[in-house]
């Protein structure tokens, strides 16, 4: 005051503050979370009695950006400055497509591909559909991306798993838009996704979703859905998005980016729809989808085209005529059932080059006639040569169908080739069976066969065989049936067989999709049953033996989710009657020095021809943890247990003399167990994935084992792809 400074002093004391208790409240995102849980099952379009919507599809392959020049050699930033130049003015490739969809609850559902457009090509006999990359509507417990099983942040124990963070809400028309980001907890040891949600309080509702996985690899995905309340009742997607990441594009260092856009319009819930909409297809592209009109995209286009993607569509087309991409796609587009296209006539790649234990190399040629001669029938034939056995093999084949349908056709065969003897003949899917026990087997039978089939599929699910088939086999091996061989030359005799033949196969609810020009199986949550029936007949044909020979099986996989995948297969046969070796069951070895590597339901410790059965049992256990046990950056082994059990006996064994008079029966049961940890060694393929090399132990013991104990010791490599 007065000019002067002021001086103020301060005094220190001490006071007692009374005692404070912190109580924790409950994350207040969990009450938010456990609603839209509780309404999850209301709010799956999947559990609406009925919807059709028009999708419209926009998928872009394009240039990655590239950050870094120098940290690539000459070759790759040659590349590089073309493709940053490029990318200043087109993309790399553009899918578009238009597909009506219908669906009616619990599980009827077919998806029409009703227009196609891919840059390059003047008709694409393939579509995009928006359950292709990601499930449609994020409600089910599990949401597959990319070959693996995430578990839903809104789950059954969502709430359990994941840790969720409120970070904003907002108002309109009364409802609260509660938006929140999610991440697996701490410790976690399943395949999580981590993003954000926004969770509407009307109906407690999913209003729009962002994710991507946790554990990020060489091919990142990341998604998202937006969702509309449709009709004032119903909460519906109405555009889902998806970016995935390709590091290092095929055969390139700079990579790719493709990334997708569908919207969904024409929206209508819980109208009758006919059953006869739907067929086995989920997924069919319409005749005629791929040569649409520019107006019928102008049309359907929710979005026009910018300048880039025209200019894509340019280039590509130009490149497309100069190339002819229409002529490989055509080749190529008879692939999923092994053939390669020319003109009118298709080639069975697998005839051309082959090779098993008894024939060495063998080279050879499979023609057959396509749909683009005739959709009424297929007819054709294969021959084929051994390096070591310098026999020559041959056969034909002919389909003729019923109002032009696949799926019911009368065929006729004739072969005069080879067969393993003791084949078992369960086959669950479409390349199941067979070809092991011809790679591996050191004995085999000359074999002439003629056989009449009536193909047929019944009630969606049901695939039948039915017919008689004339054939004969001659032991190429020391062995003598004794009831009809007394005092011949083994290397003389052959057996006669006449059958008629039903073979049954179902699988509950199983897909299909219909593109490329295929119809392509995509499995079923349901186990897969088979069933054969054969009897023989004597003094009928070629036959000189009268038997009943049935042979079944099961084959189931399911996802646990946080524990892994298990498979388990059962099967079994019998026959009633004495019969040759040849046609009796040899089990499924798959010890074989030299080729030491792990084959699904098969013994990995039992050596071939070491047991033959006329009757038989046996089961085949297989859980894959996965990478959950164990993982630390880009080294994720999976663990995986099988166990296989089997047991069988031998009626008469005293007729067969030969080789067969040292194998073994399994009366007292075949016990093996194993362990493998696959993906040890993870080896990158052209940056679109990995190539895992991994390696098991497998242990033989019970009624069965073997005098040297390291004899009861199968060590083997395993082998498996993935893309993260």
């Amino acid at each position: 005051r007065n000019g002067k400074d002021w001086v103020i002093k301060l005094e220190s004391s001490v006071n007692a503050l009374d005692e404070i208790d912190l109580v924790a409240k409950e994350n207040p995102a969990l009450r938010i979370i456990r609603n839209a849980i509780a309404n999850r099952k209301l709010n799956n379009p999947k559990n609406y009695e009925s919807y059709t919507y028009v999708s419209y599809n926009k998928d872009i392959i394009t240039y990655k950006a590239i950050e870094q020049l120098d940290t690539l050699d000459r070759r790759d930033s040659i590349r590089a400055v073309k493709d940053l130049e490029a990318a200043k003015t087109r993309h790399l490739l553009i899918m578009e497509s238009v597909t009506r969809k219908y669906h009616k609850a619990p599980e009827k559902s077919i998806e029409k591909v009703i227009g196609s457009k891919i840059s390059g090509f003047s008709d694409p006999e393939l579509g995009t559909v928006p359950e292709g990359l990601q499930n449609f509507g994020f409600y089910d417990n599990n949401i597959p991306l990319i070959g693996k099983d995430y578990l839903n942040p809104i789950s059954r124990n969502g709430d359990k798993k994941y840790i969720f963070i409120l970070k904003d809400t907002t108002y309109a028309e009364g409802d609260t838009t509660f938006i929140m980001d999610y991440l697996p907890d701490i410790g976690a040891n399943f395949e999580g996704l981590t993003g954000e949600i926004h969770i509407n309080s009307n109906l407690w509702a999913i209003e729009y979703i962002y994710a991507f996985p946790a554990d990020t690899g060489k091919i990142n995905i990341s998604l998202e859905q937006r969702y509309s309340f449709v009709q004032d009742k119903y909460w519906f997607p109405t555009q889902l998005n998806f970016n995935y990441v390709l590091e290092k594009f095929p055969f390139r260092q700079t990579g790719a980016l493709m990334s997708g856009k569908t919207f969904l319009d024409s929206i209508e819930i819980n109208i009758p729809i006919p059953d006869t909409v739907f067929s086995l297809l989920r997924v069919d592209f319409v005749e005629g989808a791929g040569s649409k009109s520019d107006q019928f995209w102008e049309d359907h286009r929710a979005e026009g085209l910018d300048a880039k993607e025209q200019k894509t569509y340019h280039h590509m087309d130009s490149l497309g005529q100069k190339y002819n991409f229409d002529g490989f796609l055509y080749a190529t587009h008879n692939l999923y059932n092994g053939y390669l296209s020319f003109k009118k006539f298709d080639l069975q790649f697998n005839k051309f080059i082959a090779y098993n234990t008894y024939e060495g190399w063998r080279l050879g040629l499979g023609i057959f006639t396509n749909k683009y001669l005739s959709k009424d029938f297929k007819i054709g034939g294969y021959f084929g040569h051994g390096s070591r056995d310098k026999v020559w093999k041959y056969g034909g084949h002919g389909e003729f169908y019923f109002k032009q349908n696949p799926d019911n056709n009368f065929e006729i065969n004739y072969k005069n080739d080879l067969r393993a003897p003791g084949l078992i003949d369960v086959r669950y899917w479409k390349f199941f069976g067979g070809f092991r026990e011809q790679f591996f087997s050191t004995f085999m039978d000359s074999h002439e066969e003629v056989s009449a089939y009536f193909n047929a599929r019944f009630l969606d699910y049901f695939e039948t065989k039915f017919g008689v088939r004339n054939f004969t086999l001659k032991p190429n091996y020391d062995y003598l049936f004794t009831p009809v061989d007394v005092g011949q030359d083994p290397t003389d005799r052959i057996y006669g067989f006449a059958e008629a033949y039903i073979k049954v196969r179902w699988v509950h609810k199983e897909i299909f999709k219909n593109n490329y020009g295929q119809r392509i199986s995509s499995g079923s949550k349901y186990p897969v049953l088979f069933l054969s029936w054969a009897h023989g007949f004597d003094g009928i044909g070629w036959g000189d033996f009268e038997y009943n020979k049935v042979e079944f099986g099961v084959n189931w996989e399911h996802f646990f989710p946080g524990l892994g995948k298990t498979i388990v297969t059962a099967e079994g046969g019998f026959i009633d009657n004495p019969v040759p070796y040849a046609i009796n069951f040899n089990s499924r070895p798959s010890y074989k020095p030299g080729f030491a590597v792990v084959l699904n339901n098969t013994f990995q410790t039992m050596r071939f021809n070491e047991f033959v059965s006329s009757e038989y049992g046996s089961l085949f256990l297989k859980h894959n943890f996965q990478s959950l046990l164990f993982r630390h950056g880009y080294f994720k082994p999976e663990v995986i247990f099988m166990q296989a059990i089997g047991i069988g006996s031998m009626q008469n064994k005293e007729f067969h003399k030969g080789i067969v008079e040292a194998a073994k029966t399994m009366e007292h049961g075949y016990f093996e167990s194993g362990l493998v940890l696959d993906n040890l060694i993870r080896i990158n393929t052209f940056g679109v994935g990995y190539f895992g090399i991994g390696a098991g132990a497998f242990y033989r013991y019970g009624a069965y084992q073997l005098p040297d104990a390291i004899g009861n010791w199968a060590f083997k490599f395993s082998f498996m792809y993935s893309v993260n």
